[in-house]
């Protein structure tokens, strides 16, 4: 597991992509669909000259490598491997780097100058980025036992575990206890990536804004370093790893997520559904960069990340297939756009919400995210489904013990 092992061989790579990616421009269609982009407006978008042919190959390999569930360690033989290429400086951002949400966020310089952006490069530098995706949950003090249930559901619970995990904490306290037990972690407080010019209506919510603000930038950088990426609410309970059904069933899709409401006026024009911003996953690649530029330009003035999500995907003009396009609880969908953007919205069998029927679970659900109320809420919804997983007197277990990673986790959570 990325959180536990101290070293890790580093193999790195990068995705070196640009102007030389092909894109095929289909009459656009309006069943069901945003309206497509002319090819004058992807032109505008379209990646920097930097792209090459390496570059596909490597994102080609990526999609179809089988995750390594064991990272490899420093001292084993890895001469039979293929040989990665490893640029000079993997965390440089080129050129057509663009930050997911620009009206509120700091300028790229000022981001790269944060503390908690130079952790983030010193924890990727130790995982390989064909190992698996690094799997996001973000909590503050409020939510932390909301955390600690996820982290116990992710790690002990589940067989196999997920590839790699990284908590971002909107507060030092949750932070500190954390690292003091090798849970990869960083501290981002909003002002290290919020702008003070930002207006009013952000921060008399702040501490809701700033999580999908803070997650959408870090999903953002890990592509752009050539990692894939998954999202999860700290109530995103996980009841099986969700890893193959993203790599083995899903594979060529780029963007996979649980099915969403919000934006209504979206969902009343695909058909009945949206993408939830609760669960998903964004593969690095040549047209994710086109997805993430996307996501740039539409809602300027928007800081939610569910509303950016679909608004790209609608610009993109995503087109849902027929053939695969049912009832979303109880099938999943298949959609692309002009750009070679494949999506994928699991199904309320794959991820329940309203729908979450514990007799149902244990055979079905890969999430289990029914939602609650405030933490108390969110704690009774996950008993309801056999899924709360921690102790009443974990403080007393921690302050007893000086146990760390998977094994603290483990002592902390009822059996």
């Amino acid at each position: 597991m990325g959180f536990m092992s101290k070293r890790f061989s580093v193999l790195l790579m990068t995705v070196s992509v640009g102007a030389s990616v092909f894109l095929l421009y289909n009459q656009a269609q309006t069943n069901r669909t945003g309206r497509a982009l002319s090819v004058e407006q992807l032109n505008e978008i379209r990646l920097d000259s930097a792209a090459t042919d390496k570059g596909l190959q490597f994102f080609h390999a990526k999609q179809h490598t089988p995750l390594m569930k064991t990272p490899r360690t420093v001292n084993e033989d890895v001469s039979d491997s293929k040989p990665a290429p490893t640029p000079a400086n993997l965390f440089e951002l080129r050129s057509s780097f663009q930050l997911p949400v620009p009206y509120c966020t700091l300028s790229v310089d000022s981001l790269l100058q944060q503390p908690w952006i130079r952790e983030l490069q010193e924890i990727l530098s130790t995982i390989d980025p064909l190992s698996g995706p690094i799997s996001l949950t973000t909590s503050d003090y409020n939510f932390r036992d909301i955390l600690l249930n996820w982290l116990s559901a992710s790690t002990v619970h589940i067989t196999p575990q997920l590839s790699h995990l990284l908590v971002l904490c909107m507060d030092k306290s949750v932070y500190d206890l954390l690292k003091a037990h090798n849970i990869a972690s960083i501290y981002a407080p909003p002002e290290s990536f919020i702008n003070k010019k930002t207006d009013a209506g952000l921060k008399r919510h702040i501490a809701f804004t700033a999580t999908q603000i803070l997650r959408l930038t870090v999903m953002r950088l890990l592509n752009h370093w050539g990692y894939d990426a998954a999202n999860y609410d700290a109530d995103a309970i996980l009841v099986k790893n969700p890893e193959p059904l993203m790599y083995d069933i899903y594979r060529e899709s780029s963007l996979i997520a649980s099915h969403g409401h919000f934006p209504a006026e979206i969902r009343v024009q695909w058909g009945g559904t949206t993408l939830c911003a609760g669960m998903f996953m964004v593969k690095s690649g040549p047209a994710t960069e086109i997805f993430w530029k996307m996501m740039n330009a539409v809602v300027p003035n928007s800081y939610n990340d569910q509303a950016r999500l679909n608004n790209a995907l609608l610009k993109l003009g995503v087109r849902w297939d027929d053939s695969q396009h049912g009832n979303i609880q109880t099938t999943d969908w298949q959609g692309t756009t002009d750009t070679g953007f494949d999506v994928t919205v699991l199904s309320a069998l794959r991820v329940c919400r309203q729908t979450c029927n514990r007799k149902t679970h244990k055979r079905e659900y890969y999430v289990w995210h029914k939602g609650g109320s405030g933490v108390k809420g969110k704690m009774n919804y996950a008993r309801q489904g056999g899924l709360w997983y921690l102790r009443k007197d974990w403080e007393t277990v921690t302050n007893n013990s000086t146990l760390t990673g998977i094994d603290w986790l483990r002592a902390i959570s009822v059996s």
